[in-house]
Order: structure tokens, then C-alpha cells, then sequence
């Protein structure tokens, strides 16, 4: 039997919404320090004195992560899978889903930093960048991607810690290892004269510690998600129990992200009709993106966590508890959400400041704020949580089908006809909030019926066990 750890969370038992604060809150904190990351990289090479370079690496992010999202997406089956065999008490699957997860969450990375290093320079020129900016956004790419094995074993590594309720090592870890990343980026960029090169590699470094730091964390457990040398080889079984929910996750965030370049191109594009020469659409757009990520990733913090507790409770065919689960998740989700956008969005101008000073920018960026950034948890906050839902309950599939039809061909859709008839920022950033809206509805459609077929399923089993 499966034995906690006292920083372990029960997710099986006792209140449901302080329990998912307790592994929700450390991992928001880790989830910041983590877009602290893309947001140093911005703040510091600002200060560089290079034209251009904040927008430069605002357009790779969809770039990097269509990439990163669907390798590194897979970490997600490995958390719903430890979750499922802890919530099982199952101490011989939980070991061998850990040891599996440890070694393909470098694999991933390895053929997603592989893939992406080969394909940046055309990415690039696919987005609509050129002159300088290509080039800066190119080197910036590269580099990223050559730490992307390590930060696929950096997510795997988290997600078997999640899937046991424990978020407060991966917090310290990640602490340190945001430290060493503004270190490395000023270091690098303020004293050795780099630019975007720089602060790719300052992200790099910081990377390293982290997977290095968790993965001794994981060697000293105590019980069964211990990780030992000679016990890590591939389980094909358990690999594809992981891959079942992982990979539909992992597509899911690149369809989001193929939705989010076609976004990009369009705000290129806008760029170089308003400002020619310029980049201050660019600039403005990518510094509410990036300070957007502090609220957003408090609210995929809390998604994360739903996709544990789900999972726990389904391992344990705990129906009354996995309906509660479902019910309070979203009312906390929703909650966390409107508590921190709606910081971003009435501290606005201080923290825009800390990106961009220029008048145009600043009005590009109170633009996408006020609309995106506004109306985020009336939709976009309970997509995420229904998606969470799907994912623990084996319904991966499911919230990608969804996914496809409203983030990426809808949104493709969007662009082709309402963007092209207006042809204004205010046109492109609308269909965020609205194809958000439509899709938590569809991803609340779907959690019903999914608990309903799960929990008849149980019942059925319970009969002819009985008989």
C-alpha cells in the first residue's frame, strides 16, 4: 500500500478546497517563478540597448511553445497515471510509471529540442519576421531548444511529484533555479554585452539546476516514487498508459498554439502596416502576453491540480468525492482567476512599465488587457478546468477534440474572415473571449457525460462482483 510522505497531500479524503490550495498555492508560486523565465529575458534585454529585441522574442513564444507544449505536453499522462496508482494504493505501478516517466520525459525532450532547433529558422520566416528582428528571434530559438531535454525531465519530474501532492519541493527547486536565471541574465547581458543570446542561455543554465535538483529530490524519497539507477528502463505498458492521456494533451497544446501563431501572424502583420520600420504593435502586444502568464499560470496551477485529485479519486472509485471534486474545482478556479487578473489588470501601467515605455506600445498593450486579459475567467479559466476534469477522468481525447474545433479552427476561421473584414487589433483580440466562452461550454458538456458513463461503468462492476 502506498504510503505518504508527510509533505504528501490526501487527496482522497477530508476538505476539498483547502487541499487543492495547499498543492495549488506552492505550485503557483513555482508556476511565476517559472514565467519569471520568459519575462526576465524581456526586462533585462530591454535594458541591452538592441532595437527590437523585446519583440523579437515575443514572436518565438508561440514558436517555442507549439514545440515544447507537445512533447513536453506528455507529462501530463505521467501525472494522471502516478495519480491513478497512488489512488489505488498500487506501490508496483506507481515505481514503475515513476522510473518510465523519469526516462521519457528526457527522450521527449530530446526529439522536441531536436525537431525545434531544426525547423526555427523557418518558423521564424513563416511568422513574417525579418531583418534584424529574424535574426535575433532565430539565435533566441536555437538556443531554447537546446535545453529543452532538460526541461522535459524538469516537467516530468514535477508531475510525479504533483500526482502525490507534494508541490512544496518542486517550489524551493524552482525558487533557486529563478535566482540563478535573473543572475545569469544580467550577468550575461549587462556585464559580458550579449542580447537575446544571452538571456537563452541564462534560461538554459537555470534549466540544468532544476532537473539536476528534483531528480536527487526524487533518489532520496521514501517510498515507491523513489527513483533508482538500475530500475529506469521503458515499461511499454506503462508507456503507453502514459502516451493514452499524454499525447492527446500534448496535441491539445499544440492545436492551442497553432490557433495562438495564427494570432502572431496577424499582430506581425498589423505591426508592419501601422509602424514600418518600427516595432511598437509587436512590442506592446508581447509585454501584456508575458505579463499576462503571472495570472494565467496561477489558474493552470490550480488546473494541474484538478487533473491529481481527479485522477486520485478515480484510482480509488470514489464517485461522491470525484463529484464534489468537479464541482468545488471550479468554483476555486474561477475564484483564483478573478482574484488575478483582475491585479493585472488594475496594476497595469506599473508592470507594463517594467517592459515598455513607448506611448503606442502602451496603448497596443492596455488594448489586449482590457479585453483579453478582462474577460479571461468568464471563459478561458473554465476551459482549462474542464479540460483538467477530462484529462483525470481518461477523456484526454475527448478535451483534444474539443480543443481542435476552438482554438485552433475556429480561431484560423476567425481571423480568415472577421480579422480580414475589420482588419484592427481589436477585431483579433475579441476572439479570444469568445471562442473561449464556446469552448467551456463544450469542455462542461463533456465532464458530465464523462462522470456519468465513468461512475455507471463502477456501478456495473460492483454488480457482477457482487454476483
Amino acid at each position: 500500500m502506498f504510503a505518504q510522505s508527510r509533505k504528501d497531500v490526501d487527496m482522497l479524503h477530508g476538505p476539498i478546497v483547502s487541499r487543492i490550495l495547499q498543492v495549488a498555492v506552492p505550485l503557483m508560486i513555482s508556476n511565476i517563478i517559472q514565467a519569471l523565465y520568459s519575462a526576465a529575458d524581456m526586462m533585462v534585454v530591454a535594458r541591452s540597448g538592441v532595437a527590437g529585441a523585446v519583440g523579437a522574442i515575443g514572436t518565438t513564444n508561440t514558436v517555442i511553445n507549439l514545440v515544447t507544449n507537445l512533447f513536453i505536453g506528455f507529462s501530463v499522462g505521467a501525472n494522471v497515471v502516478v495519480a491513478r496508482n497512488i489512488g489505488a494504493r498500487d506501490d508496483k505501478g506507481v515505481s514503475e510509471a515513476v522510473h518510465t516517466s523519469v526516462l521519457a520525459g528526457f527522450l521527449f525532450g530530446l526529439i522536441g529540442g531536436i525537431i525545434g532547433y531544426l525547423i526555427s529558422q523557418p518558423a521564424m520566416v513563416m511568422m513574417g519576421d525579418e531583418g534584424a528582428i529574424l535574426d535575433m528571434a532565430v539565435r533566441y530559438c536555437k538556443i531554447r531548444f537546446i535545453g529543452l531535454p532538460l526541461l522535459g525531465l524538469t516537467n516530468f519530474l514535477v508531475a510525479i511529484f504533483r500526482a502525490k501532492g507534494n508541490t512544496t519541493t518542486s517550489l524551493g527547486v524552482l525558487t533557486v533555479s529563478g535566482a540563478i536565471n535573473v543572475v545569469m541574465n544580467m550577468i550575461f547581458v549587462l556585464w559580458f554585452g550579449m542580447d537575446v543570446d544571452g538571456v537563452a542561455w541564462a534560461t538554459v543554465v537555470s534549466q540544468l539546476f532544476s532537473a539536476v535538483a528534483l531528480f536527487i529530490y526524487l533518489r532520496r524519497e521514501k517510498d515507491a516514487t523513489r527513483v533508482s539507477f538500475h530500475r529506469l528502463k521503458i515499461n511499454w505498458a506503462m508507456t503507453g498508459e502514459v502516451l493514452r492521456v499524454g499525447i492527446p494533451a500534448g496535441i491539445q497544446a499544440g492545436l492551442n498554439n497553432i490557433g495562438n501563431m495564427t494570432i502572431a501572424r496577424s499582430v506581425i502583420r498589423m505591426n508592419n502596416l501601422l509602424c514600418p520600420g518600427g516595432s511598437a504593435v509587436l512590442d506592446g502586444h508581447s509585454a501584456a502576453v508575458s505579463a499576462s502568464h503571472f495570472a494565467l499560470h496561477c489558474c493552470n496551477a490550480v488546473d494541474v491540480t484538478l487533473v491529481s485529485f481527479t485522477g486520485q479519486n478515480v484510482g480509488a472509485k470514489n464517485a461522491e468525492r470525484l463529484k464534489r471534486v468537479i464541482r468545488l474545482g471550479y468554483l476555486t478556479v474561477f475564484a483564483v482567476s478573478v482574484v488575478t487578473f483582475g491585479l493585472l489588470v488594475l496594476f497595469r501601467d506599473p508592470i507594463l512599465s517594467l517592459y515598455i515605455s513607448d506611448p503606442e506600445a502602451m496603448a497596443i498593450a492596455h488594448l489586449r488587457m482590457f479585453i483579453v486579459s478582462a474577460l479571461y475567467p468568464f471563459g478561458g479559466t473554465l476551459l482549462g478546468a474542464g479540460a483538467s476534469f477530462l484529462r483525470g477522468m481518461g477523456r484526454s481525447t475527448t478535451s483534444m477534440s474539443i480543443s481542435l474545433i476552438t482554438n485552433c479552427a475556429l480561431r484560423i476561421l476567425w481571423v480568415a474572415t472577421i480579422f480580414e473584414r475589420y482588419q484592427t487589433m481589436e477585431a483579433l483580440y475579441i476572439s479570444y473571449p469568445v471562442l473561449f466562452l464556446f469552448g467551456a461550454a463544450a469542455q462542461y458538456i463533456a465532464v458530465r457525460i464523462a462522470y456519468r458513463k465513468l461512475t455507471e461503468k463502477w456501478k456495473t462492476q460492483e454488480l457482477s462482483h457482487a454476483t
